[in-house]
């Protein structure tokens, strides 16, 4: 029989999925990330395959979204070739603490999952969150 997992990692919050659960369940099909608000350039969260794949990507805020001196902090999630494909950085601007949202779509093949985080631009804008992500091929 199987191993059982926690898909849910209580110890930063209920609605934090597991990473290492996840990897074991879906065999290296996942990948999760923590931003804050100085985290800039382009994460990999799941390598390219020659073949399509279902994802779904869960963001977690972990700390408001907010403009300080400078602008807040954005995220894009998407894949090689299409930074938006799955979130443009609107869907993310003033994302209140605690709040979850939940992405799905099409991986297409031989594109890797990235997330693109842009920094703050001051010294006093806040923002943070993990961002997780699973895939399933057809």
């Amino acid at each position: 029989m199987g191993a059982n997992f926690n898909l849910l990692d209580t110890a930063i919050g209920d609605r934090v999925l597991n990473p290492t659960a996840i990897d074991a369940i879906m065999g290296n099909q996942s990948g999760s990330m923590s931003q804050i608000v100085s985290t800039a350039g382009v994460t990999t969260l799941i390598a390219a395959q020659p073949f399509d794949r279902a994802v779904i990507i869960s963001f977690n805020c972990t700390t408001v979204f907010a403009n300080g001196d400078g602008a807040q902090p954005t995220i894009t999630i998407g894949q090689t070739g299409s930074a938006t494909k799955f979130a443009a950085a609107a869907r993310f601007t003033s994302a209140a603490a605690n709040s979850s949202q939940v992405f799905g779509g099409i991986l297409t093949a031989n594109t890797a999952l990235i997330v693109t985080c842009t920094a703050g631009t001051g010294t006093t804008e806040t923002g943070a969150s993990t961002i997780t992500a699973i895939s399933q091929s057809n």
